[in-house]
């Protein structure tokens, strides 16, 4: 009903959905949640060392700066993401160039997806038509 080459489509299709499944899966999610939640326990236990209404000491700080660089954390683009659409900033207000950079980024981000999306759809109406 498609044609003869339905089945190397199928196959084509196939295995780039287990590659997509691998890489999925290889980002290995319950881990990095695992250690995130510890990290989060172990900052949450820091701020109760604190004592109320004074200043950190040089040794919380220390220890504040250590929990941080063992967790994973966001990237650059996330940040600049999350300040070009937040509303009501009085410090760090992102610059012309961040807002540009941070549009540009989703856009092409956006346009990949969906390219992604669409090409099986248009391969298979290809094919579907050229029978």
């Amino acid at each position: 009903m498609l044609g003869p080459d339905t089945d190397v489509m199928a196959t084509i299709l196939s295995v780039a959905l287990l590659g997509f499944s691998l890489a999925v899966t290889n980002r290995d999610f319950r881990v990095r949640a695992i250690l995130m939640r510890s990290n989060y326990l172990k900052l949450q236990s820091l701020h109760r060392e604190l004592p109320v209404n004074s200043e950190p000491t040089t040794e919380h700080a220390n220890k504040y700066d250590e929990l941080l660089a063992e967790s994973e954390n966001h990237r650059e683009i996330d940040d600049r993401i999350a300040r070009v659409f937040a509303q009501g900033l009085t410090s760090r207000t992102p610059t012309a160039f961040e807002s540009f950079y941070a549009f540009v980024w989703l856009s092409v981000r956006f346009v990949i997806t969906l390219g992604l999306y669409v090409l099986p759809l248009i391969a298979g109406f290809y094919a579907w038509m050229t029978k």
